[in-house]
């Protein structure tokens, strides 16, 4: 069994639904992908997505990212509504959300939210990013309070030493995962990008690799005895996003 990963498919775009229907319905029947969040804000293609992957794979995990929870103007739901819709939804369909333990390996998802412990945000970043007008919480939560509610939704370790383990979040673990280019033309966005409370739920599980999302700054880098892989694929108009690939993690 091999063990596969990608996020940030946003199927809204209809070449990155076309990458997926085009991955091999033969090649993958006995391995596993994890899908680390942003698929779409709409229900219906999230599904579609997924199922897409259940018919090519044993099995499919993943957890949701920011797009994933948007709401439109006219809802008057808060997005833990609909994260519990999604879950439910996915729950029913078969797509794996908790932790999944093979005899070859443990599979970690953890839900997580960016809480400014990369810094706070400027003028720029509140007035153009998307999940401040998209994104509604009850009481009017603060991020922290929002990561924190995820965090807390997450497994409890369950240390198996003869097995490799890999855990996977959408949202990044560590701030040093970024490349110092990145951080000279993008360093206003770190702040939404992620959490140090993540790199620390995470090496809870001691995973030998942990994959993420969001960014969309594919990297594969080691710290401190974690491998840490980004494997987006994307938006169609971003540089090399026809070189992007699904990634075999083990």
């Amino acid at each position: 069994m091999r063990v596969f990963g990608v996020s940030d498919l946003h199927v809204d775009y209809e070449e990155n639904l076309a990458w997926v229907e085009a991955l091999s319905q033969q090649d993958y029947q006995a391995d596993v992908v994890l899908v680390a969040g942003d698929l779409s804000h709409k229900l219906a293609l999230t599904q579609q997505c997924l199922a897409l992957f259940q018919e090519r794979f044993a099995h499919v995990l993943f957890v949701a990212g920011n797009h994933d929870l948007w709401l439109n103007s006219k809802e008057k739901r808060h997005c833990i509504d609909k994260f519990e819709e999604l879950q439910h939804t996915l729950d029913r369909q078969g797509i794996i959300q908790d932790a999944l333990y093979t005899p070859q390996v443990s599979l970690i998802p953890l839900q997580s939210w960016y809480d400014y412990s990369f810094g706070e945000p400027d003028t720029k970043l509140r007035n153009i990013w998307v999940d401040f007008r998209r994104c509604r919480w009850p009481n009017q939560w603060e991020p922290a309070q929002v990561a924190e509610h995820f965090s807390g939704m997450n497994p409890v370790p369950n240390l198996r030493p003869e097995v490799p383990c890999i855990t996977f979040s959408h949202f990044m673990p560590r701030m040093d995962l970024l490349p110092p280019v990145a951080v000279e033309h993008f360093g206003f966005l770190l702040p939404i990008l992620g959490s140090a409370a993540i790199d620390e739920q995470l090496r809870l599980h001691q995973p030998q690799i942990h994959l993420y999302g969001h960014s969309h700054v594919n990297v594969d880098k080691t710290r401190d005895g974690v491998r840490y892989v980004n494997n987006a694929r994307g938006y169609p108009k971003e540089p090399r996003h026809e070189s992007r690939r699904l990634l075999q993690l083990l």
